[in-house]
């Protein structure tokens, strides 16, 4: 890459010269792919490492002969560009160059090239917010720690990693999802990955041991980082993205970066990305909302030092002006002095003002609304940049005619009409409706004038002048007539109303009528809403009620409803219109009390740590007294959820929602405190919690919202106090508790947040557990470890992916369901956890058996989804299951549907490449041909068959239920042994395996020849009339011949019928022994003579040549009688034929034998197999020799043979099948296979090297 030519005055130091020339040099970074490189290259890469020098392994220098400075003309990452540029300057530069009488003009020349470049490339590449400089740190980021390009990297700090009491120097590496730590020190290496999700704690520490450092816990260790030179950023950063994982704990809502942030001004210069840039954008974008109460998608798009003009009391108030899409704000320096909010939709004219009179200060702009105000900013930096933006914005809004509380009293007191049932809905307050508003005291009179003279002066409505005048009336109570309008104005929900017109009444719409979980619940609470109030003792006032939390419960499902939200709503219609009830308990629930009513209450068990905090701060004996009998949780709990609606009486309880919509959620707080300090006295004189609460309860019940009354007694505890009224405690809490703002709220939510939400989250991981814990064989630290992974792989799909599962959300907020299907993977992450953790994913059939037993598992509910159970279960069967349920497991992989589902829309597609391994053609080839499993019927799915039989509480080799399960067909056959055969690639005992494994299958191919025969008798009997059905016995004896052809020929002198000829061969190919040639005539034919039979003897032996000895006897075949003559071999013959050994060399060699099988039987089955999808089937041909002759052939002989076997496995036979038990037990008589399947597997081992597969500690 050509860079701006610059001196350099070392040339050689650290650096080796690769290429040279009178002009040029191309140099190599000392140590860089360098091995024993010496000293010299391991400090320079430790010197690289600490000072973050970001140097490019290669560089082009312009060096003069005898000249001690040289300039860098290009750098790169990698040898291929470094070569080509080097190669340009040689053909371009170099013969120019040489013309020149001097070195000045000489370098003047190159200079001018080199900009020439650069200018032409500005040209041809995009703009990039990313610096050069974090572009390479994000490269060694992916690289170091195998990080996907999807896993973003926010910034990266230079710090100290205590290891012990010993620091390593090295770099901190923040991404969205990770904390990742790399040290290279002296040839000593250092990885650490910590998951966001993962941390329980985040802290500034500054002692003597690790000064100015920033401390990261969790559930196993704690992380010390120091020596940090941005410590602030850091853990500002650090506790965002901390903050980011846990709501994706809460919501798992992925993270998203903005592609809409406001356009840089000026070029990037240093190492910031544009991620960096989203999150401080998101932060400021926070501030702005929550100082201004706007709607949740509004961003702040700039903001600037600025002067307002206000009219009230003619002076010129210093602040700032923030600007966004939608909205024009403005803050005075001096806290709550004054601030005011222009609605973007509300603005009719915007108009430069020249500072032509004395009041006028310069670079001004005046906004005018459409409500007559005027709002005059002066003084600003940049006056033409801010009104090119608000024209913009302007010109993005859409025109609307939007209801606003200031336009008249009218519009929120509308009539009533009908719903679509017939029940009325309500378009005003149920306060106006039921109580009236004629009716008023001589006080309430005085504070109605109060406002309406604050309204004259100040304005009214969403854009008035907001004053330390209008907090003072707030505090003193606002009148029934303006509560509502007062409300929907300082909370902003009036804001989110205007920008979605007419969404209310279409929720209600949706939602009418439908069944829900959310609609059941809501119904049981409507009539415990108020029920003393008139308004709810009607169907007008329960019809809204229903039709506002039920409008909700599908606006947000992941809320839905929550008890006590039911309380506020009703309090909301008494002041407000049914359509405003609903947007202003939307701002409660998704802005001021954020998490508070989803399904765990996060929010308020969040406010419950942050009020302890508070209490243990200001009121220290109290905090002592109340841990004591453990109150601070119960009171906080109720108190906050229904804002303490539910604990004082209606008419003071409102007067504190007053000041909670106009500040925020810190007045609840500041409420407690004052309600805490009131009562101190006696509650430190109590002796019980009951005690305890009676005083509060009776305290609370006593504030009144008229001034001091005599409250009565209680035990004596509150005697001779008299009640509160409510403007008095509002006033101690805000006088007393006045430094407790939402900033610091937000502060200790985000703190409280990690401990509440991990805490959670290790409540539901202790519930899952116990609900598969009678399932499975794991003990509960191995189940603890194993739902820990599969839920991080869970997390990736919300990490990583861009699109959510359909229909997960609903399914996951359903409590009907049980614990274990809060977590479901899809196929991917199904598939990653089986290449990880399982045992059996060894070989080029791991994909493929993947791929089987994710069918296997969802089978029977067809949701492409996994649950943790399932997963759990086959871990279990696979890692410490008894031989029957292990080969039972691999016996039903290769079934229906494992192998062939019905119902193909459901299967997930296999994600490897065609072209990788034998496992996807195996798979191509049953999903494409015919299926050649006879239809067997069976109650149950294969899995209920697989776990039958199971004890409850662990995997034992007892007698097992007898079950039936379907037969397996030669096709299946055949990859069951492939399967069997990828499975024990890389085993200690690999060779016994081999030779065990294809012993066992020519005898169970034998073994289905024999059943082939017996079936086709029964077939000949039924197919003639007039001969009976052989009765119970007569089938009973050939089930006895069966068993007995299998006893014998497990001990090694057995016998075989005639149609065994293909077995024998099908035998030897999987056994790799050679190719066996008969000339034989078609061996469907049972009377044929000359046949030939194998007999299969095991000899125990020790070193490679104690696997078992294949002998080929030639035998007659039995006569009609029933008779048979033997005729038996040669003891010392080889393995197999004469032909064969004298075809191939053969020679007797197990390790030669047993490496032939494993490379040969993959090739030949395959090729087959894949051949066959296309191929008729000839039942004719089902049992003849499989393309072999006996003898030596020719060259065109062998070509047709060898095209012959080709297809010979597409040739499937019908008839032959074999069932689970005779499978079972010829795998029980081979002491290798035995061994292999008894053994238990640790699954611990595999868990903490895949969690850790990223870390060098």
């Amino acid at each position: 890459m050509w860079v701006t030519p610059e001196e350099v005055l070392f040339a050689n130091a650290l650096w080796v010269t690769e290429r040279a020339n009178p002009y040029f040099v191309l140099q190599r970074r000392k140590g860089y792919k360098e091995r024993g490189g010496g000293l010299a290259s391991l400090l320079v890469g430790t010197f690289d490492t600490l000072v973050d020098s970001r140097v490019p392994p290669y560089r082009i220098l312009q060096q003069n002969d005898g000249a001690e400075i040289s300039y860098l003309v290009a750098v790169d990452t990698k040898w291929a560009p470094a070569l080509s540029e080097w190669t340009w300057l040689e053909q371009n530069l170099v013969n120019t160059l040489a013309s020149f009488d001097n070195d000045e003009d000489s370098r003047e020349f190159v200079k001018c090239k080199i900009e020439s470049l650069l200018a032409t490339q500005d040209r041809k590449q995009p703009e990039d917010d990313d610096s050069i400089q974090f572009k390479g740190a994000a490269k060694k980021f992916y690289k170091l720690f195998s990080m996907p390009t999807e896993e973003k990297l926010v910034n990266y700090y230079s710090c100290s990693y205590w290891k012990g009491r010993v620091p390593r120097q090295g770099w901190l590496y923040l991404s969205v999802n990770h904390l990742s730590f790399y040290s290279f020190l002296m040839g000593k290496e250092i990885k650490l990955v910590v998951r966001w999700t993962d941390v329980t704690h985040l802290e500034r520490a500054n002692n003597l041991l690790f000064p100015d450092s920033i401390k990261v816990s969790t559930r196993q260790t704690e992380h010390y980082f120091s020596m940090l030179l941005q410590t602030v950023e850091t853990y500002s950063i650090m506790e965002q993205l901390a903050n980011i994982a846990m709501k994706q704990l809460i919501s798992e809502d992925g993270f998203e970066e903005d592609r809409c942030l406001p356009a840089m001004t000026k070029k990037v210069t240093s190492k910031r990305s544009s991620l960096k840039r989203d999150l401080d954008a998101r932060s400021r974008s926070e501030r702005y909302r929550a100082m201004f109460h706007l709607p949740a998608k509004e961003k702040l798009d700039g903001d600037a030092e600025c002067t307002l003009w206000t009219p009230y009391n003619k002076q010129n108030v210093w602040g700032r002006i923030y600007i966004s899409l939608h909205y024009i704000c403005f803050s005075s320096r001096v806290y709550n002095l004054v601030s005011v909010i222009i609605p973007m939709r509300d603005i009719a004219v915007v108009e430069k003002v020249e500072s032509g009179s004395s009041h006028v200060l310069p670079n001004a702009f005046l906004v005018s609304t459409k409500s007559k105000m005027n709002f005059l900013l002066a003084q600003l930096p940049d006056r033409a940049l801010i009104l090119e933006k608000i024209s913009l914005f302007l010109s993005q809004q859409n025109i609307t005619t939007q209801p606003s509380c200031s336009d008249s009293e009218s519009e929120s007191h509308r009539s009533s009409s009908a719903t679509s049932d017939g029940s009325l809905m309500s378009q005003q307050p149920f306060v106006a409706m039921f109580q009236g508003l004629e009716e008023r005291s001589e006080a309430e009179k005085a504070t109605e004038t109060a406002w309406e003279n604050h309204f004259t002066e100040y304005g009214r409505g969403i854009s008035m002048y907001r004053t330390h005048t209008l907090h003072e009336l707030i505090q003193k109570g606002v009148p029934t007539k303006y509560r509502g309008e007062i409300w929907m104005t300082f909370s902003g929900a009036l804001n989110e109303m205007a920008t979605e017109p007419g969404y209310y009444w279409s929720l209600v719409g949706q939602s009418e009528g439908r069944d829900t979980l959310a609609a059941e619940e809501i119904e049981r609470d409507l009539h415990r809403s108020l029920p003393e109030h008139p308004a709810f003792q009607t169907e007008q006032g329960i019809g809204a009620l229903r039709r506002v939390l039920t409008a909700y419960a599908w606006r947000n499902p992941n809320i839905g409803y929550c008890q006590a939200m039911n309380i506020v709503t009703s309090v909301l219609l008494l002041y407000v219109s049914e359509e405003e009830a609903f947007w202003l308990l939307a701002a409660v629930c998704e802005r001021m009390l954020p998490d508070y009513y989803n399904t765990k209450v996060v929010g308020a068990l969040i406010d419950q740590g942050v009020f302890e905090e508070l209490v243990k701060e200001y009121l220290p004996n109290m905090h002592k007294k109340l841990s004591s009998l453990g109150l601070i949780s119960l009171i906080s709990l109720s108190w906050f959820l229904t804002l303490f609606l539910s604990v004082m009486p209606l008419e003071s309880a409102v007067s504190i929602m007053d000041c909670f919509f106009y500040n925020g959620a810190n007045v609840i707080f500041q409420v407690s405190l004052a309600i805490l300090a009131s009562v101190s006295e006696s509650l430190l004189r109590c002796k019980d919690d009951g005690e305890a609460i009676t005083i509060l309860a009776t305290y609370l019940n006593s504030i009144t919202s008229n001034g001091p009354e005599a409250a009565g007694t209680t035990d004596g505890e509150v005697e001779n106090k008299t009640s509160k009224d409510i403007t008095e405690l509002i006033y101690d809490a805000y006088s007393k508790y006045s430094d407790i703002t939402n900033v610091q709220i937000d502060k200790l939510r985000l703190k409280y947040r990690l401990n509440v939400v991990q805490k959670l989250e290790d409540h539901t991981m202790k519930n899952v557990i116990r609900s598969v814990a009678d399932d499975v064989p794991f003990d509960t630290a191995q189940l603890r470890n194993l739902f820990l992974v599969f839920k991080e792989e869970y997390l990736t799909s919300y990490y990583w992916r861009t699109q959510r599962p359909a229909a997960e959300l609903l399914d996951k907020y359903d409590p009907t369901k049980p614990y274990y299907e809060l977590y479901k993977v899809d196929f991917d992450q199904f598939h990653t956890l089986f290449l990880a953790l399982s045992p059996w994913a060894v070989g080029s059939q791991a994909d493929t058996t993947a791929l089987r037993l994710f069918r296997l598992l969802d089978a029977t509910k067809h949701e492409n989804m996994i649950n943790f159970r399932d997963f759990a279960w086959s871990m279990g069967i696979m890692c410490r299951g008894d031989v029957t349920h292990k080969l039972k497991l691999i016996y039903c992989l290769h079934l229906s549907p494992a192998v062939d589902p019905d119902t193909p829309p459901h299967t997930p597609p296999s994600t490897v490449s065609d072209a990788t391994d034998t496992g996807v053609e195996a798979t191509e080839f049953f999903n494409t041909s015919v299926c050649f499993q006879p239809h067997i019927p069976f109650v149950g799915s294969l899995w209920d068959l697989v776990m039958e039989g199971v004890n409850s509480s662990r995997l034992s080799d007892t007698a097992h239920k007898k079950t039936t399960v379907p037969r397996i067909n030669q096709v299946q056959f055949i990859e069951l042994c492939k399967t069997l055969y990828n499975m024990f690639s890389d085993q200690q005992d690999e060779q016994k395996l081999y030779h065990s494994i294809a012993t066992v299958a020519t005898l169970l191919l034998q073994i289905g020849e024999v059943g082939k025969a017996f079936q086709s008798q029964t077939a000949q009997w039924k197919n003639v009339n007039s001969v009976t059905p052989p009765s119970d016995e007569s089938c009973d004896g050939i089930g006895e011949k069966q068993q007995r052809f299998v006893n014998t020929t497990a001990s090694g002198d057995g016998c075989c019928e005639g149609q065994g000829r293909e077995s024998a061969e099908v035998a030897e190919d999987l056994s790799g022994t050679g190719e066996v040639g008969t000339t034989g005539k078609d061996c469907g034919s049972g009377d044929k003579e000359d046949q030939r039979r194998l007999d299969i003897t095991t000899d125990s032996g020790t070193g490679e040549q104690d696997a078992s000895n294949v002998k080929v006897e030639n035998v007659r075949h039995e006569n009609k009688n029933g008779s048979k003559e033997t005729e038996e071999g040669n003891e010392e013959s080889p393995k197999l034929d004469n032909v064969c050994k004298e075809q191939d060399n053969f020679q007797p060699d197990v390790t030669q034998n047993t490496n032939r099988a494993k490379s040969q039987v993959v090739k030949e089955t395959n090729t087959s197999c894949g051949a066959g999808a296309d191929q008729p089937i000839d039942a004719s041909r089902s049992t003849r020799a499989i393309g072999r002759a006996e003898g030596p052939m020719d060259e065109s002989q062998s070509v047709s043979t060898r095209q012959t076997s080709v297809s010979s496995c597409s040739l499937v036979d019908l008839d032959w099948s074999i069932t689970f038990e005779q499978f079972l037990a010829s795998i029980l008589t081979e002491p290798p296979l035995v061994k292999y399947f008894e053994e238990e597997i640790d699954i611990n081992i595999a868990i903490e090297y895949y969690r850790n597969r990223s870390q060098i500690l």
